[in-house]
């Protein structure tokens, strides 16, 4: 028991003095995403503490091991502090560089569909047609935190593109993040996009795709989808609060289907009326294409616009 309040009390000792040099002598309060990175140290020594229990080591002895590993840490610090690992003026990582790493995939020969599945995380997502059509998509990412995954897999017809963002490291207090991702596809296929994003901004311009589907799954996100007049469409949007931007052709039938109240738009200025559980365009039944999106988000702004 001695051992842990000895452990406890060097702990506590730490910790002010990390805080005095913040507050006092300036020291980057980025220092706390280099402390963090060490946590299993406490792991280690409650470990220690244990075993030390356990063989009945002396006070001192373990008092000696845990001044030894407070001292290493110590001198982590003390590399910050010679501005080695961050850069005090932005608060960041210094050797955090932003990548940007090119990303293409072939078009498959024979492959009439595609599902493309996006597992974000808090991003800035760019999506378009390709002029290119001997590959699938070509694009690029962009991060200074985040580690791009892909992988394609085939059956027969069908492709299914799976594309992942990982954060290189996790931290309470991170640096700003930067998770750009812009993607081009090949308009030959036919089109299923599922997306699951955090907190982003997402522009989809599905203009030149055969879009069939779309679902995507987020937080507080701004988003703008412009959808072609290619394929019939369907889209489902749930998110937290959100921004919502819809352009549609002229030529398109529209339907919008709310699953919250607490959502302001502009479907009576467009001509769109009230029918059961959704919006309609006067136009919907008679179209040749159609467009159904429906949205469950939170306190929420959807504009819809033509062109």
């Amino acid at each position: 028991m001695k051992i842990f309040r000895a452990f406890w009390g060097l702990f506590l000792i730490f910790i002010g003095i990390i805080l005095l040099l913040n507050t006092s002598f300036g020291l980057s309060w980025g220092i706390w995403v280099f402390i963090w990175q060490f946590w299993p140290i406490i792991l280690i020594i409650f470990g220690l503490i244990f075993i030390f229990e356990a063989r009945k080591v002396s006070f001192w002895t373990g008092l000696i091991i845990l001044l030894v590993i407070f001292t290493s840490a110590g001198y982590g610090l003390y590399l910050s502090w010679q501005n080695k690992y961050f850069d005090n003026n932005n608060f960041a990582l210094k050797n955090e560089e932003i990548i940007e790493e090119k990303i293409a995939n072939e078009l498959p020969a024979n492959i009439e569909e595609v599902k493309v599945k996006l597992n974000l995380g808090v991003s800035k997502t760019t999506i378009s047609g390709s002029d290119d059509q001997s590959l699938l998509y070509v694009g690029a990412h962009l991060s200074n935190f985040f580690h791009l995954n892909q992988k394609i897999h085939t059956t027969g017809r069908k492709a299914e593109v799976e594309i992942k963002t990982n954060p290189v490291f996790k931290t309470l207090f991170q640096p700003k993040a930067i998770n750009d991702l812009n993607l081009s596809f090949s308009s030959k296929p036919n089109y299923e996009f599922e997306i699951n994003t955090g907190a982003s901004e997402l522009d989809l311009n599905f203009e030149a795709l055969k879009l069939k589907k779309i679902d995507i799954s987020g937080g507080a996100t701004k988003m703008k989808i412009k959808f072609g007049n290619i394929e019939d469409a369907e889209a489902e949007i749930k998110a937290g609060a959100s921004l919502v931007k819809l352009e549609a052709p002229e030529t398109s039938g529209i339907k919008i289907i709310l699953k919250s109240a607490l959502v302001t738009n502009n479907f009576e200025d467009l001509g769109l009326k009230k029918k059961d559980s959704g919006w309609v365009s006067p136009d919907y039944e008679d179209s040749e294409r159609r467009i159904e999106v429906k949205i469950d988000a939170g306190a929420s702004s959807v504009e819809i616009s033509r062109y």
